[in-house]
């Protein structure tokens, strides 16, 4: 019995572990690390004790702890890497909606082919954070290879039309994938 609960403990922070370098893979792809390194010891130690407080310890309603580790990550994020705040947000949401969604997706995989081991969390989590993995390396090899940092939101006028610019990589060429939305209040059918 004891020993089970050592052993489970060691797996928590081995995935918690993990967790980190999700975290560090991803963010280096967009942002520089700040030089001062007691500040992102600070960020990352709040993250990890919050990544092991969820799943040993604390017991939030699901919105709650999506809130809280959304809150975690981007003061984590705000203090370890440079650039804009509103760049970090955006990209905490991306990255805690990607691992979501990874998630989701490992626990439909599990109930599907291996029911028996879909209700085990340590397994879900292991399974996620590997297609976690997968994903954040695809989105380096995209964004790295093009210096391709940011996407682009520009206001082409804010009454009629928008216009969002999304980078697109084709062969050995960058090019823009461009689309315009109309806003005529006057064109809508009677």
């Amino acid at each position: 019995m004891w020993t089970n609960r050592v052993l489970m403990c060691g797996i928590d922070i081995l995935l918690c572990l993990w967790a980190v370098y999700l975290f560090f893979f991803y963010f280096d792809i967009f942002f520089a690390r700040k030089r001062k390194r007691y500040l992102s010891v600070i960020g990352i130690t709040l993250f990890v004790v919050w990544q092991f407080g969820i799943t040993t310890i604390i017991s939030f309603p699901a919105y709650i702890n999506i809130a809280v580790t959304i809150m975690f990550t981007f003061l984590a994020v705000m203090m370890t890497y440079e650039g804009r705040w509103w760049n970090k947000g955006v990209f905490v949401i991306t990255f805690n909606a990607i691992w979501m969604l990874m998630e989701t997706l490992c626990n439909y995989i599990l109930i599907t082919y291996c029911p028996q081991y879909a209700a085990v969390r340590q397994v879900g989590s292991f399974v996620s954070k590997i297609f976690f993995n997968a994903v954040i390396l695809a989105l380096k090899k995209v964004f790295t290879d093009d210096d391709i940092k940011e996407l682009l939101i520009i206001p082409y006028d804010s009454y009629h039309e928008s216009q969002i610019t999304i980078p697109t990589i084709r062969g050995n060429r960058t090019s823009n994938i461009v689309i315009v939305r109309y806003i005529y209040m006057g064109m809508l059918p009677n």
